[in-house]
């Protein structure tokens, strides 16, 4: 997908700086959940060997156990509500931006994914993507060759950002949500190590 490599580096970016935020809170949370489990298990755990000797013992065992893959199941459930909010903060990022960097890097990306004659949908919404920055754009294209002709559509597509380039029908989907979308099978791994690296 074409500008997926600065999608990329954007949302890196922006992990490595709420990695510092969310990592202390992301532990906290963790950590929370294990000494409850833990103070479940070995409550219970006692409470049965104090009563039955043998038999309390195996089901204490049963219980540390179930203890354990609750205690599991919640740091995974955390990790990955900890990972929905990243991602989603990534994206309001990038709706955030200034103009002028909003502007540079989605011109990048329509000069990197436009043939030169498609229609331009964005959200109805979008304000900074208009008739003067697609002449612009136009005037980039046709200095590398191509027709420089896109127009904006006359459709409008909820969106939080980016664009679809739409060429009689077939179309090349730009958001914001669909490039965060794709890059996040890649991105999930090594944004997961950042905020939860022991």
């Amino acid at each position: 997908m074409p500008g997926i490599d600065t999608i990329t580096a954007a949302i890196l970016e922006d992990a490595r700086r709420q990695a510092e935020e969310t990592l202390e809170e992301a532990r906290s949370k963790a950590g929370d959940t294990v000494r409850q489990a833990e103070a479940r298990a070995q409550k219970t755990a006692q409470a049965l060997m104090d009563q039955a000797g043998q038999e309390a013992v195996e089901y204490g065992r049963r219980m540390e156990s179930m203890a354990d893959l609750t205690c599991r199941r919640e740091r995974l459930e955390v990790k990955q509500r900890l990972l929905d909010e990243l991602f989603d903060r990534a994206l309001q990022a990038l709706h955030g931006m200034e103009d002028g960097d909003y502007l540079a890097f989605v011109g990048r990306l329509m000069l990197d994914a436009a043939a030169g004659d498609e229609q331009v949908v964005v959200s109805p919404e979008e304000k900074r993507i208009d008739e003067a920055f697609l002449s612009e754009i136009n005037g980039r294209l046709r200095d590398a060759g191509r027709p420089g002709a896109l127009k904006l559509s006359e459709r409008r597509e909820p969106m939080m950002g980016g664009f679809i380039l739409d060429s009689q029908g077939v179309e090349i989907n730009c958001s914001f949500e669909m490039l965060v979308r794709q890059a996040r099978p890649m991105m999930e791994k090594e944004a997961a190590g950042l905020l939860f690296e022991a």
